[in-house]
């Protein structure tokens, strides 16, 4: 897979070196408690940056959180479709719903959080600060036999022929005229030639 930021090997959206260089614009660990006496709790996170949206969350592939999970999710900011607000087991609920490129789609849902619009404005800025592609370090890669220079060799010449007399040039031009016209063979051709000491 590569990075979604800089477009680098990586095993997630967004690749190591990127998380290094991300800024944070909202950062939330809060325990989610269903209930007068509390019968579940969980502890929910969200953390969102320019590179990307990460946490704990009820993750589901409905807006309204049914059939949902709690699960960790790390995805890159650019996946963030839209901020809603819901209401899941009669808590109102801020979520994030997630297009990731390839198909993937679904909600994570924070219920208990709160302030959806602190929530909303955050991944605004984090999308208008969407991290560019850091100047990257050249990659090494192994030149291809065809990518190395190689020196510009003329073509073999033949050594001049020394001069012939010209009773055998006249010989070897009637020759050369018989083999081209096809009166001559190869074999006929070079027969003569050597009767004539070339």
């Amino acid at each position: 897979m590569k990075c979604f930021v800089c477009g680098r090997d990586s095993v997630g959206e967004v690749c190591n070196s990127c998380i290094r260089d991300e800024q944070g614009f909202f950062n939330r660990d809060y325990q989610f408690k269903e209930g007068l006496l509390v019968k579940r709790k969980e502890d929910l996170r969200l953390n969102i940056t320019n590179a990307r949206v990460n946490g704990i969350a009820f993750v589901s592939p409905y807006e309204n959180g049914m059939n949902s999970k709690v699960d960790n999710f790390n995805h890159w900011i650019g996946a963030v479709d839209s901020v809603g607000e819901t209401v899941m087991n009669k808590i109102p609920a801020p979520y994030l719903h997630i297009k990731v490129p390839g198909g993937m789609e679904r909600y994570l849902i924070f219920p208990q959080l709160g302030d959806a619009d602190a929530v909303r404005g955050a991944v605004d800025k984090a999308k208008a600060a969407k991290m560019a592609a850091p100047a990257m370090a050249p990659v090494y890669t192994v030149p291809t036999p065809a990518a190395f220079p190689t020196a510009a060799v003329a073509p073999a010449t033949p050594a001049p022929a020394p001069a012939l007399d010209p009773a055998k040039q006249e010989k070897l031009d009637k020759l050369n005229v018989l083999l081209s016209s096809g009166i001559l063979t190869q074999e006929e051709y070079n027969e003569e030639k050597t009767k004539l000491g070339l």
